[in-house]
């Protein structure tokens, strides 16, 4: 499995399933349409608020899609603040490489030290098996 996508939702657990909300899309001119988290995060306490059968209360998750647009949860998060800062942590070393290398192409970092970032990323796994 690869993940070539990355999203926080709010969630809501009840007694049978947990529920995530996307709140309703909103036009960006930039990037077109997109979910924003207060939107979902008010469609999330709307049913929090109507739920007879709702365990706790909102809570974040990061989710991964992979090739097939299948989305995946990868861990829940008291609040979006935390989500967010764990997903940027999973992605700063792709972002980190990406600038060495477009510095590499002005000549001011080799495309080496890119290369390293990536490889040791690679290699932190602790199962037994290196990617």
């Amino acid at each position: 499995m690869r993940f070539e996508y990355y999203y926080i939702r709010p969630c809501v657990s009840t007694k049978t399933e947990t529920l995530s909300f996307t709140g309703e899309p909103q036009w960006v001119e930039e990037v077109g349409e997109v979910y924003t988290k207060e939107a979902a995060l008010t469609e999330a306490q709307e049913f929090l608020a109507n739920a007879e059968d709702a365990i706790g209360g909102v809570f974040w998750t990061v989710y991964g899609v992979d090739e097939e647009g299948l989305s995946h949860a990868i861990g829940d998060f008291t609040t979006f603040d935390r989500a967010y800062e764990i997903m940027s942590a999973i992605l700063m070393p792709m972002r980190e490489a990406c600038t060495l290398l477009e510095q590499a192409t002005t000549g001011q970092r080799p495309v080496e030290v890119a290369h390293v970032i990536l490889d040791e990323t690679c290699n932190q796994s602790t199962c037994e098996w290196r990617l």
